[in-house]
């Protein structure tokens, strides 16, 4: 069992918390004997690409095992996006084709300019 516990921790699996009880396996009449030996794990890139990822017990119907269910919510995109910049109205050239694959660098480093001025300010005025 430690090795197993071991190779888990070496490919940095997770385990999430199971919802609608402790248990997905119970023996005897009265649950005498119970242990979740039934889970779900996944890697940190795929925790990366899903939101609101759960697991949780199902009702048994014909095995002393719970199903479990693995609910992901919607996939977290991160696919860029465009956003105009009030600024570059201002910029020379903007109007040529080219303006941005050419000056990508150089605005990329004019905003951080600007975001790091603002900040200054924001800390002088606390």
């Amino acid at each position: 069992m430690s090795e197993f516990y071991d190779c888990i921790e070496e490919v940095e699996l997770i385990d999430p918390p199971l919802f609608g009880g402790s248990f997905t396996w119970r023996r005897g009449e009265n649950h005498t004997t119970a242990s979740r030996i039934d889970r779900i794990m996944y890697s940190v890139q795929w925790e990366e690409l899903f939101t609101l990822i759960r697991q949780s017990t199902l009702p048994k119907l014909v095995s002393d095992h719970n199903p479990v269910l693995l609910t992901c919510g919607d996939m977290n995109f991160k696919k860029s996006y465009f956003k105009f910049e009030n600024w570059w109205m201002v910029v020379e050239g903007i109007k040529e084709k080219e303006w941005s694959k050419n000056n990508r660098s150089n605005w990329k480093q004019q905003k951080e300019v600007i975001l790091d001025k603002l900040s200054k300010w924001e800390i002088l005025q606390e």
